[in-house]
């Protein structure tokens, strides 16, 4: 994964101002919950790709998949207000960044980033500077 130090500033910045951060990704919980420690996001505050448990033992049943129409769903549900900003890179993003007072398109592929600039959303491309 890489890790943009602007992203990690800017994550330290809202936090340190109160806001409430949520990391969102369709990517396997496990894998986000170590990305995530470099952002100091709780465990509690990642909706992620999940599997049921079943004494104690991983089933190949999927319980959340927080991808496309997914992400809103999975944050209405979690965070139960709306969302002030919402960062993204993929289309598979889109449609959280829509449902977003403020919404950033970061490093985006192709198809999010003719999908931003359709919509008006904020594109930023970080420095080539990431931390993998």
């Amino acid at each position: 994964a890489r890790i943009f130090p602007e992203m990690r500033r800017l994550v330290s910045e809202l936090q340190a101002q109160g806001c409430d951060v949520w990391a969102v990704s369709s990517t396997n919980e496990w894998v986000i919950r170590a990305a995530m420690r470099h952002f100091d996001i709780a465990r509690d505050h990642i909706l992620a790709a999940a599997v049921k448990i079943d004494s104690l033992r991983i089933t190949d049943k999927l319980i959340r998949i927080p991808s496309g129409d997914g992400k809103p769903k999975a944050i209405r549900t979690a965070v139960k207000k709306k969302l002030d900003a919402a960062f993204g890179n993929s289309r598979w993003d889109a449609d959280m960044l829509s449902v977003a007072r403020h919404p950033f398109a970061i490093n985006p592929n192709p198809d999010l980033k003719t999908m931003a600039e359709k919509r008006g959303w904020r594109i930023y491309f970080p420095k080539n500077d990431s931390i993998s």
